[in-house]
């Protein structure tokens, strides 16, 4: 009998012992998920922030773009009058040329600029028409 107690004692000692192993343990778990709640959280708000971040920089991108093609625009349109200017003024012929040659070199590069900025800027409006992020 009294062996049959003292197992009894130990089964209730290692009971408590488990119960206790258990609760910690779900303790740590719980602890655990708050972590990774709070993680998780923190990361939203910092992936959330950058796209706000890159999104104003895109719009600021794009509005200097928009400005240096303007100011290409009206560069070529006085490049395209002095070549006007000169043709009409033809009075010495080597001179003209010379100048009507660097005009239209000149001319061409800013075409050149001008049509890289459009496809920049159309690359960028088709990007953000297909961006689901």
């Amino acid at each position: 009998m009294e062996e049959q107690s003292q197992i009894n004692q130990e089964f209730e000692f290692l009971l408590r012992e488990n119960k206790t192993l258990i609760h910690d343990l779900n303790n740590h778990i719980s602890n655990l998920n708050a972590n990774i709640y709070e993680t998780d959280a923190k990361i939203n708000e910092t992936w959330n922030s950058c796209k706000k971040i890159r999104e104003t920089y895109e719009m600021q991108i794009e509005s200097s773009q928009q400005d240096l093609l303007k100011w290409l625009q009206k560069i070529n349109k006085t490049i395209r009058q002095g070549n006007e200017n000169i043709i009409q003024k033809e009075n010495d012929d080597t001179f003209s040329q010379e100048k009507r040659e660097r005009l239209k070199c000149l001319e061409e590069r800013m075409c050149e600029l001008q049509n890289l900025i459009e496809r920049k800027l159309l690359k960028s409006n088709l990007e953000g028409l297909f961006n689901y992020e």
